[in-house]
């Protein structure tokens, strides 16, 4: 966008999934968020929100018939572009993604149902002053990349350990300040655990989701464990897997976002080797919610229907197996649906190191360092 240095929309790195359905690949070792936002009330509140210590990389997911207003204003003291405004108007698509430096206000409206992506870039200061000019704040941004540390630090805060990152503005990160803890404040009963009776150690998991005080409906989902996250367009033509996946050393932690009174069904078969319930065949039938996630462990055959519409964010956790290893071959197992002699794979349950999720994420980073277009700005 020529009128505001530095905001821009760049390809996402995804890949086919199937149909017409994408896979968007997140490698990190830092927090990535997902605002979402209820359909009943507009969310406009015509507000703009000016973050000086945190750059940010939106991808907007929802229906692609959509129109969302995006507004900015360049607030950077020493910018070529200073005091520059911008507006577009443009549709959710997983294929891009919207960069917005530090120090550029920002709002956009109409988001209603929808579901934003970010992996926030947090910076520190150099100085902390404000100052006013022509009615509009006029800010020095932070410019010092922030370590992987104040990320650790912010992600225990907020999974109510201690206060290590005290007097860090959380509202930099998430984009807003009025939210709690959804669980905590009691705006959000989802339980901390729901088996998956007939399959031991697959269940539903609360996910840490921020909203305000009152209302459950808007929130933002804090991802704060380092790995290589997934986000899954599965498109909007009828979708299901045509076969069992048996991921041997991943356990699979999905989160399925879309219409809360769509009804979809996993169906899970355990195929561990010295598994209580081996071979035990489990369906499961579900509605989509940011509160909660659907932990499959390493080694569970799964497959799902009913996912045109829904977007699937999969947060998958390495597993070394009961020698301590972690097999560099990571293909998955697929298995026939109709087919009922399950195979049987040896058991992952070993915790990881932190040292091989880096080299797990370092490993997929390699492959997305490659110049990514930079989209044409959307008409509007």
């Amino acid at each position: 966008m020529g009128d505001i240095a530095g905001l821009h929309w760049q390809a996402s790195f995804r890949c086919p999934n199937g149909g017409d359905a994408f896979a968007v690949r997140l490698p990190s070792m830092n927090t990535v968020t997902i605002a979402f936002h209820g359909r009943e009330q507009p969310v406009e509140d015509g507000r703009l929100r000016l973050h000086v210590g945190t750059a940010h990389r939106l991808i907007f997911l929802g229906d692609p018939r959509r129109v969302v207003r995006g507004d900015f204003i360049d607030c950077r003291k020493d910018s070529v572009t200073r005091c520059h405004r911008v507006s577009v108007a443009f549709h959710p698509d997983s294929a891009r993604v919207l960069c917005v430096p530090a120090g550029v206000a920002h709002a956009f409206t109409d988001l209603e149902g929808l579901f934003v992506v970010d992996e926030p870039a947090l910076f520190l200061p150099d100085v902390s002053s404000l100052v006013r000019e022509d009615r509009l704040p006029v800010v020095q941004e932070h410019g010092h990349a922030a370590s992987e540390k104040l990320y650790e630090f912010l992600g225990e805060e907020l999974r109510g350990g201690s206060l290590a990152a005290r007097g860090f503005p959380l509202g930099e990160m998430v984009g807003r300040d009025d939210v709690w803890d959804a669980h905590r404040s009691g705006a959000d009963r989802t339980p901390d655990w729901e088996p998956v009776d007939g399959i031991g150690g697959a269940g539903w998991q609360r996910n840490l989701v921020l909203t305000s005080q009152t209302s459950a409906k808007s929130g933002v989902i804090m991802m704060t464990e380092p790995g290589v996250r997934q986000v899954v367009d599965h498109g909007v033509h009828p979708y299901e897997h045509g076969a069992y996946g048996i991921h041997v050393s991943l356990e699979d932690r999905l989160t399925f976002l879309g219409d809360g009174d769509r009804v979809a069904r996993a169906t899970l078969v355990d195929c561990r080797e010295g598994s209580p319930t081996l071979h035990a065949k489990v369906e499961v039938e579900f509605r989509p919610s940011p509160f909660r996630q659907l932990i499959i462990p390493p080694g569970v055959a799964h497959a799902l229907q009913g996912l045109s519409g829904v977007f699937t964010i999969n947060r998958a956790r390495p597993y070394l197996d009961r020698h301590g290893r972690y097999p560099g071959d990571q293909r998955t197992v697929e298995w026939p649906l109709d087919r009922s002699d399950y195979p049987v794979v040896p058991p992952h349950d070993g915790e990881p190191p932190r040292a091989l999720i880096r080299h797990l994420v370092e490993g997929e980073r390699a492959l997305l360092r490659r110049d990514h277009p930079v989209l044409p700005a959307p008409s509007g």
